[in-house]
């Protein structure tokens, strides 16, 4: 079922494509401007959609055993701004 998902979510994006300005990098706290800046995203476009795969590990006890997941996180970033 998420296979189908994240499928149709990258077959269809929605919303502009909209290309990131030194405007924008100057409203946002220096140290991101500097790290965005260092990054190369000026004049580049703003990412519609992210697919993130984690992994991660619980201990219900200190001496306790060790249960690992996989997990992939399709994130729809349509909403986020700078």
């Amino acid at each position: 079922m998420v296979k189908k998902e994240v499928i149709a979510l990258l077959s269809n994006p929605r919303g502009s494509k909209s290309i990131i300005t030194k405007e924008i990098l100057n409203s946002l706290p220096s140290i991101v401007q500097k790290w965005l800046t260092h990054s190369g995203v000026e004049d580049k476009e703003k990412i519609q959609f992210l697919r993130r795969k984690q992994k991660g590990e619980i201990q219900t006890k200190p001496d306790g055993r060790t249960i690992s997941e996989t997990e992939n996180i399709p994130e729809d970033r349509r909403h986020s701004e700078f």
